[in-house]
């Protein structure tokens, strides 16, 4: 049985995939003093950051909504 995270990171992205790496890349090195998940949500960004910042880091919760 997995521990549940004791704090979510919950960031919204829409066309920011370098900025949301490297708020990713901060929380990891930074925040280790309690257990934590990061989720992204892609606001319909021109391309499917969502699955870009999931092939990069597969730990991150994402999802990604549809563009109308």
């Amino acid at each position: 049985m997995m521990n549940e995270p004791q704090v979510s990171f919950i960031t919204v992205c829409y066309n920011g995939f370098k900025d949301t790496c490297e708020l990713i890349e901060s929380l990891q090195t930074h925040v280790h003093s309690v257990s934590y998940e990061i989720i992204v949500v892609d606001n319909a960004s021109r391309e499917d950051e969502a699955a870009k910042i999931k092939e990069l880091y597969s730990d991150i919760i994402t999802c990604g909504a549809s563009r109308t």
